[in-house]
């Protein structure tokens, strides 16, 4: 399986691809494809091997499954780009004012020369918090359904996902990108930031280094995703000036790029992230280091943050008050 890693980095990211594979090396193509469908890139793989004029070097059969995997989820793409159409107008229409994230907002900008490239789930939407169900009632009138429960928005980053069963359609509605502001990704930043309802390109790769290194659980056991990296070498190919050294996660996530040789070592990574990724990802302990480097940084941003001071005075007041 190394052989196989080794090879997706190296088609993937526009390196040189030292030793191809056998034509009739079986067991290397079933395990790419393996690979490739745990880590959602089988279009991407199908895309790079056209692009870089590969496909006659790989079994006929391989071929044709690559070939429809690829034609599938640019069908689906491209209903997924249509509804989101749909929902544009109606939140515009109700003056709701709100972002498109994570696989749409991908593919309205980086990827709409070739939609079919990348594979998503559903439509994700951030909204502002005082307008969310609003938003919420906009989408039923789109045919959207889900749980009404009013849950404390102060515990969840979204609501209850709503479905379009006709049509197949997932949504989730967002009122805050992250549950704390490690990344800095402040929404009223955010929102002034915005590009054609789209997260501009630096907040764009803060917010895919988090989802990476938290939500998919990168820094607790040191998994590495190779669709969030080829997202992050895609949008750092249109803005190459991201800061990787204003927190711990940016640091982590830039760390798998350079172990995995997708990027060139960099001057500012120092020998502990490297430790770092060695004890999460094969002694388990990603998760006190995870807490660890958190906790340092809310007490940096204590001293430092008069905003973040009020905030977390307000958190320790209301759990006071329960």
């Amino acid at each position: 399986m190394k052989r196989v890693k080794t090879f997706l980095v190296q088609l993937l990211f526009d390196k040189k691809i030292e030793n191809f594979p056998e034509f009739d090396n079986n067991k290397f193509w079933d395990n790419l494809v393996k690979l490739g469908s745990n880590q959602l890139i089988i279009p991407t793989i199908y895309s790079k091997l056209k692009e870089r004029k590969l496909l006659n070097k790989i079994p006929s059969g391989l071929k044709s499954y690559l070939l429809e995997i690829y034609t599938f989820n640019t069908l689906r793409n491209k209903s997924f780009l249509k509804e989101t159409a749909k929902i544009e107008k109606k939140l515009t229409q109700n003056k709701i004012d709100f972002i498109f994230l994570k696989g749409i907002s991908l593919l309205r900008t980086v990827y709409k020369n070739n939609i079919g490239i990348r594979m998503m789930h559903d439509i994700d939407i951030l909204i502002k918090k005082s307008q969310i169900y609003q938003a919420r009632e906009c989408l039923k009138d789109l045919e959207y359904k889900s749980d009404d429960s009013e849950e404390a928005l102060s515990k969840h980053r979204h609501l209850p996902r709503m479905i379009n069963g006709k049509k197949n359609i997932g949504v989730e509605l967002h009122h805050q990108l992250i549950l704390n502001d490690i990344l800095n990704l402040d929404n009223k930043r955010i929102f002034i930031a915005k590009n054609k309802n789209c997260l501009n390109i630096k907040n764009n790769i803060a917010f895919i280094i988090f989802n990476s290194e938290v939500y998919d659980n990168g820094t607790l056991i040191g998994t590495i995703n190779l669709r969030s990296k080829f997202d992050f070498f895609q949008l750092n190919k249109l803005e190459n000036n991201f800061n990787y050294n204003n927190n711990f996660y940016s640091k982590a996530f830039i760390t798998k790029m350079i172990y995995l040789k997708i990027i060139e070592n960099r001057k500012e990574q120092s020998l502990i992230y490297f430790i770092y990724l060695v004890l999460s990802k094969y002694f388990g302990i990603g998760l006190f280091i995870s807490v660890f480097i958190t906790n340092i940084q809310r007490v940096k941003n204590i001293f430092q943050s008069k905003k973040y001071r009020i905030s977390s005075y307000n958190k320790i007041k209301s759990i006071i008050n329960k």
